[in-house]
């Protein structure tokens, strides 16, 4: 059976080697009828291996290795299960078209920069045709190199990131 860190270091191996249908509220500090548009597995892999994903990953090896040491399997057992479903996760996220909110949740201020700089009224996945459908009429901006940066990558997962746009998505 795999360890819990081995599991989300393979998840981010793998997603280095995509994706969500997510819209952001409006912020009320656009002046613009503009929509933010970004390719949610492009996210997914600059997230794997950032400096946020390196802290989550630390906190929760932590946590694992001091609930071992108690001998507190049960939470042993909820951390690894919890590490397993984020890896499955992750992966839907990079290779097909799953939501990414969670992980723009994780950078609040470097999203509402990226909204501010380019007068953004909504963020929307490229993949949620109802959501862009709905905005119709709107300006679209891809903004999805701007959040990909958001994430701090290092080059290597940057340019995953960016050549991920290229291929066509997994079904979810």
């Amino acid at each position: 059976m795999k360890t819990f860190a081995s599991s989300l270091l393979c998840a981010a191996l793998a997603l280095g080697c995509g994706t969500g249908r997510a819209v952001a509220a409006p912020d009320s500090a656009a002046t613009g009828s503009r929509i933010g548009v970004y390719d949610s597995r492009a996210i997914a892999v600059a997230y794997a291996g950032s400096p946020v994903h390196e802290q989550r990953l630390a906190a929760a090896t932590a946590e694992r290795r001091k609930a071992r040491e108690s001998r507190d399997t049960t939470t042993v057992s909820r951390i690894e299960a919890e590490g397993q479903a984020q890896q499955r996760q992750l992966h839907r996220q990079a290779f097909g078209q799953e939501p990414v909110d969670d992980i723009l949740a994780q950078i609040p201020a470097e999203v509402a920069a990226v909204r501010k700089a380019h007068d953004i009224a909504v963020l929307v996945s490229k993949w949620d045709e109802a959501a862009l459908a709905a905005q119709r009429g709107w300006e679209t901006v891809d903004i999805t190199e701007a959040l990909v940066d958001a994430l701090r990558p290092n080059a290597r997962q940057r340019q995953r990131a960016l050549e991920i746009r290229a291929q066509p998505p997994a079904k979810n």
